[in-house]
């Protein structure tokens, strides 16, 4: 059928991925990765050294756990809280833009052009996933915090 006919086709476009963005996403994710794996790791070696010590070493080795989760929760709250702007960024652009991703944006695969009523809803989403991972950002500093603190707490 012909525009003529009174039956109008959209256009799909896609956006092709940006080899930088992809080795920048895959640097982060392995960052992030080997960073979670060291305070896995520095955490059960605290906890590893506390059996057959004196009350001193255990009150240091309690401490620097204790630091140790506190750094993790500070961390992981940045992280989350940068990751939630982000997003609020993003979604704010494709809003007042009506085109999701926005123009300018680098993607990490070939990605579908969504335009007008579609790139709101996307947008919206977005807005409410920067919100919960804010949300979670803050429950889990907190969480961590307190699991520190009771831990040196006996």
């Amino acid at each position: 059928m012909s525009k003529e006919s009174g039956m109008h086709f959209q256009e799909h476009r896609m956006q092709l991925p940006d080899t930088d963005a992809r080795r920048r996403a895959m640097f982060l994710v392995s960052l992030i990765t080997v960073g979670g794996i060291a305070a896995l790791v520095t955490i059960e070696r605290s906890l590893g050294i506390t059996t057959n010590l004196t009350r001193e070493e255990i009150d240091t080795a309690m401490g620097g756990l204790e630091f140790t989760l506190q750094i993790l929760a500070i961390g992981s709250a940045l992280l989350l809280f940068s990751m939630s702007v982000w997003l609020v960024r993003m979604s704010h652009k494709a809003w007042t833009t009506e085109q999701f991703p926005p123009a300018g944006t680098q993607v990490i695969r070939a990605t579908e052009v969504l335009t007008g009523a579609a790139a709101r809803r996307k947008a919206i989403f977005g807005f409410l996933f920067a919100g919960f991972v804010a949300i979670s950002g803050v429950v889990s500093a907190i969480m961590l915090w307190g699991i520190a603190e009771s831990m040196t707490a006996f």
